[in-house]
């Protein structure tokens, strides 16, 4: 049978139940549950409805399974705590369900270096999911620099209900297999994305905020919300995000038509470094604490637009202002 505790569990074995593997169904100090170790990843846990169910902090090293073929059932359903799968070292480790893990409170971290796989029938259920939010605050880190092999997926990859802010950042691959790697549903939400990340799907922003967090490359468009980015990795297309940023040590080159204005990408934070050689209209707000350069593009500032990034640079090209402007920051 399964194990009813909020006592720490520590599992280099099996553990079965019909409903749910591990559950704490009790308030209180959260429990630490350890399955397998670095050198033991033949460690089980599985239930017919949940592996894991309750506030747990989890690290997984081996496979944690609930029932993945019906509608309700999750890998771990995570009501407070957090979730480790794998290691820098372990990159074999698993979690499985109709929805790999699901998260109904607020404050929970998930940190992946292995498999999130949800919906191995999605087509039966559309709602399944690697990961599904219905949380206030939870962060989604797939993969590390070091460990580009993580991977979440289900029918949609990552799915969040709108709640709260869910931050994810992605080093490795998110993979809807039904169409939609990522849909965010709240403005608070957040996608760091990281050179050489993957997303197989549409990655569906919901107003909210795209971050390049690392590496070199190109953005071939960026107006309507819909923000194309390509050289860092390959061509992705992220749709309706209000907030461009690039981040520190980040380098991206605007080759195509770029619009920050409100009712699309409202604001670009230029924390790294964002060249124009194609075609940039301003009527919202620009800032950060990088480099702006007009590089034989041309720029364009609307009435109502605001300029606050630390340099401005034009060495070539046309900048054409519309209005008066005000700017502090650097600039030659």
């Amino acid at each position: 049978g399964g194990i009813y505790t909020l006592a720490s569990v520590v599992n280099f074995g099996t553990i079965e139940d019909y409903s749910i593997g591990v559950y704490n169904h009790l308030s209180g100090p959260i429990p630490t549950l350890v399955n397998g170790s670095a050198t033991d990843t033949t460690a089980l846990i599985e239930g017919g409805y949940a592996g894991i169910k309750g506030g747990i902090s989890v690290h997984n090293f081996g496979t944690i399974v609930g029932d993945t073929s019906s509608g309700n059932e999750s890998g771990i359903v995570l009501s407070g705590g957090s979730v480790a799968n794998g290691s820098m070292n372990d990159k074999s480790a698993l979690i499985e369900g109709y929805w790999g893990i699901s998260c109904a409170v607020n404050s929970e971290i998930i940190t992946n270096f292995g498999t999130v796989s949800g919906g191995v029938y999605p087509g039966v259920y559309h709602r399944s999911a690697g990961v599904i939010s219905f949380t206030y605050n939870l962060l989604i880190t797939n993969g590390s620099a070091t460990d580009t092999v993580a991977l979440i997926n289900g029918y949609t990859g990552i799915y969040d209900s709108g709640r709260g802010a869910l931050t994810v950042t992605n080093f490795g691959t998110i993979d809807g297999t039904g169409g939609v790697a990522v849909q965010f549903k709240s403005i608070h939400d957040a996608l760091e994305v990281e050179a050489g990340s993957v997303f197989l799907g549409s990655v569906l922003g919901g107003g909210s905020t795209l971050d390049l967090a690392s590496g070199a490359g190109t953005i071939s468009s960026a107006s309507g919300g819909n923000v194309t980015v390509s050289g860092s990795m390959a061509t992705t297309t992220f749709t309706n995000f209000a907030t461009l940023e690039i981040a520190a040590g980040a380098q991206f080159n605007l080759t195509g038509t770029g619009v920050i204005d409100a009712g699309a990408t409202a604001a670009l934070v230029d924390d790294g470094a964002l060249t124009v050689t194609g075609a940039l209209t301003v009527g919202g707000a620009v800032s950060g604490s990088g480099t702006l350069t007009v590089a034989g593009g041309t720029m364009e500032i609307g009435a109502g637009a605001s300029m606050a990034v630390a340099t401005w640079s034009l060495t070539g090209g046309a900048t054409s202002i519309d209005d008066s402007l005000s700017f502090a920051g650097a600039f030659s």
